[in-house]
């Protein structure tokens, strides 16, 4: 019988970390990952390009496939992305949502919801619904017969408005 040549397997899921940025091109802004010696990587982030755009400046941990040139640049595929420590603070990523006056954000990848609070949360009070950023202060405390984490906002950013969600 003839030899069928093996299947290719997938390239392997690779995760970078660096600053999110912009090519140069006045024509169409690439997103860009950068580091201190600049440029390492255009990334193609498919449902999440709008969020990616919307964090320019932050640093960011990307995960998924490289997938050769263009521009001169490598071209990485993104599966997911997380947002590192800004300013020394955690940040997190999630949907806003009320419920009897309290503020949550919920991260959808690992189920977890942060209840939120400080001055900077009540400004976020009109965005329930949204996909947001969140950076600050995490504290566990004691809610009604369960531990919850609580987060004081210190800096925000909106992301996506509620029809547009991405729902990978």
């Amino acid at each position: 019988a003839p030899r069928r040549p093996p299947a290719s397997a997938p390239e392997p899921l690779v995760t970078l970390e660096g600053e999110i940025a912009f090519s140069a091109s006045a024509v169409d802004r690439d997103i860009v990952l950068s580091d201190a010696g600049g440029a390492i990587c255009r990334l193609a982030a498919g449902g999440s390009e709008h969020e990616l755009r919307s964090l320019g400046g932050l640093g960011v941990r990307v995960t998924g496939r490289l997938a050769g040139r263009t521009s001169g640049l490598p071209e990485f595929l993104v599966d997911r992305y997380e947002l590192l420590p800004i300013g020394g603070r955690p940040a997190v990523v999630g949907v806003l949502e009320s419920r009897g006056g309290v503020l949550r954000l919920v991260d959808p990848l690992p189920g977890e919801a942060y209840r939120l609070d400080g001055p900077l949360a009540a400004a976020l009070v009109p965005f329930a619904g949204y996909k947001v950023w969140v950076a600050g202060d995490m504290r566990e405390t004691p809610g009604a017969g369960a531990r919850e984490t609580l987060f004081v906002v210190e800096s925000y950013g909106v992301l996506l408005p509620p029809g547009s969600l991405n729902r990978s």
